[in-house]
């Protein structure tokens, strides 16, 4: 009986497994003081078994703060390896943060910028830093050190009253104590000066998050990214979550493909001639990578970015720019399911047949039904298919706001979802092994058992849907990259001031605060389709996987006959 149930249970594993993928975004770390719970939602997602977390962006609250002071006296200063420095007058003297142990040292973490009166050396490179920038070179002091040199500075700025940070560093020590694979897209606090980003922030997110891609994704086999201007995989770091092309892999197949927009490629608004720019840049790679041949043999798209048109989400009374519409169009016209956060609440459009347009006035309109001839057999499920989509807002993984937005009672809209004290979440979208073209999409609350708040299922019908052509064996692409361009590409992250900075209390800044608890629930029926049993579909389905998973139970039935003979 024992060796009967062994070969039930491996015959069962031989036809692989479900997959689970959540969406997530503007979580932050834990916060609690100003009602984060990002931990709380991180956690919820390891116990629920999820396999990818993607992140639309906003991961990071803190940034980097240093502090600042003038060197009002030449000093002499000794690291904490033995070397010593000379730290001239009119310098400027930064302390960037307690270094923990995690590269040889531990202690403060200072540099120099030069004098701009007169040319001052900053220190070299040194193995005992574990980041340097362009500008400032950095080495690692002693506490007690740190105390001996106060009398020879002027402490110029602070970092509101706490000691000095790094977020990058402490996202990815974050990130390490999970067990998914993990791919984002970069969001407003990652990028902008005001919101404590900028390049320097970013760049280091890129390196740590890359590395854990290559060590978690690509170098597993799971699945493979590449960028805009370099189309080799595995991807460079500097195109990590700005525009990134992704396939993950589902029982070793490329069932699912992602495309990733960082906040300067897919979610900046303004009209100037570098951003309207990018935004073609970006439609441009939307197009490219959804059109490739290798694109055509998955089952689902996504497109990630971190704010989306506002007609797509149900956040933010005062805006109603439909600026991104060209890159949400883009989307729509092959088929991609949209996600972003930003707004931070839970929102849910029905399926989608027009996403609107730049100047407002072009409309937004619900599939009917009736318009499609496809059928399939489960009558609570969606087709999503090219020119079909829907959007998702999964911004309250860790914070909260309201369901406020000029367009949340449209039409169009499904379900919002937004409290103060009681609920965080996020997606996870579960798709099995029998039918990988159908998936259930739940949204669970972090801070309530995981309790399901809203679920739909949606099936596939994109060109690959039932494709028997599972892997790839064809380069990333099927045209040539542009020219690279990178210094155009990362000038946004260095002028990021163009963009408003908001009043304290509203929801960009990171640490919004509604007074309201109230969970707002859509009572319509989703827009769904009455359908009857395909059976075409489930005989076409039929592939070379499945006669593998029978040719395997077949012979374990032989081995079963062969133990009790």
């Amino acid at each position: 009986m024992r060796n009967v149930l062994f070969l039930l249970l491996a015959a069962r594993w031989s036809l692989g497994q479900a997959i689970k993928i959540a969406f997530v975004g503007d979580t932050g770390m834990e916060d609690e003081r100003n009602y984060g719970y990002g931990h709380l939602t991180m956690k919820m997602l390891e116990d629920q078994g999820v396999d990818l977390v993607v992140d639309v962006g906003d991961f990071d609250y803190w940034g980097r703060c240093s502090e600042s002071y003038d060197v009002i006296e030449d000093f002499e200063i000794t690291s904490i390896t033995g070397r010593i420095v000379q730290v001239p007058a009119d310098a400027v003297l930064k302390r960037f943060k307690w270094q923990d142990g995690h590269e040889t040292v531990e202690g403060w973490e200072i540099g120099v910028v030069p004098s701009q009166n007169k040319d001052v050396p900053i220190f070299h490179n040194s193995e005992e830093t574990h980041f340097v920038s362009p500008a400032i070179d950095r080495l690692v002091i002693s506490e007690r050190t740190w105390y001996t040199v106060d009398d020879y500075l002027n402490q110029t700025e602070d970092c509101f009253g706490y000691d000095p940070w790094d977020g990058p560093f402490e996202w990815d020590k974050f990130l390490r104590r999970h067990n998914f694979d993990f791919l984002g897209a970069s969001g407003n606090t990652e990028v902008m000066l005001v919101d404590l980003g900028g390049p320097e922030v970013w760049a280091s997110h890129q390196t740590y998050m890359h590395a854990l891609y290559m060590e978690r994704i690509y170098n597993t086999q799971k699945g493979a990214c590449h960028g805009y201007f370099d189309p080799q995989e595995p991807g460079s770091v500097e195109e990590y979550g700005d525009r990134y092309s992704c396939y993950y892999k589902h029982n070793g197949s490329e069932d699912f493909h992602f495309i990733f927009l960082g906040w300067w490629q897919g979610s900046d608004e303004h009209w100037n001639d570098q951003s309207t720019e990018e935004r073609r840049r970006s439609i441009d790679f939307i197009d490219r990578e959804f059109n490739s041949s290798r694109s055509r043999n998955v089952r689902w798209r996504f497109c990630i970015h971190h704010m989306t048109s506002a007609k797509l989400s149900a956040g933010d009374s005062r805006r109603d720019a439909m600026t991104l519409s060209g890159i949400t169009d883009a989307c729509r016209r092959h088929g991609a399911i949209i996600v972003s956060g930003h707004h931070h609440l839970y929102s849910r459009t029905k399926l989608l047949d027009s996403v609107g347009g730049e100047t407002g006035e072009e409309p937004v309109t619900v599939r009917n039904s009736s318009d499609s001839s496809v059928t399939f057999n489960n009558n609570n499920a969606s087709i999503i298919q090219e020119g079909v989509t829907v959007s998702l807002t999964v911004g309250m993984g860790g914070y909260d706001s309201s369901c406020n937005g000029q367009y949340v009672d449209s039409p169009w809209m499904e379900i919002c979802v937004a409290s103060l004290m009681d609920h965080r979440g996020a997606v996870i979208a579960e798709f099995d092994e029998e039918t990988p073209w159908t998936g259930t999409f739940q949204y669970l609350n972090s801070m309530d058992n995981a309790m399901v708040v809203d679920e739909f299922v949606l099936t596939s019908r994109l060109p690959g849907w039932n494709s028997t052509v599972r892997l790839s064996t064809e380069a990333p692409t099927t045209g040539a990259a542009p020219e690279p361009d990178m210094e155009a590409e990362r000038t946004n992250t260095e002028t990021p001031t163009t963009v408003p900075v908001p009043e304290p209390g509203t929801e960009e800044n990171g640490m919004a605060r509604e007074e309201d608890n109230d969970i707002i629930l859509s009572t319509e029926e989703p827009a769904g389709f009455e359908v009857q049993p395909d059976t075409n579909a489930i005989v076409q389905s039929g592939s070379s996987e499945e006669f593998v998973h029978i040719s395997i139970l077949l012979f374990l039935l032989l081995m079963l006959w062969l133990t009790i003979v």
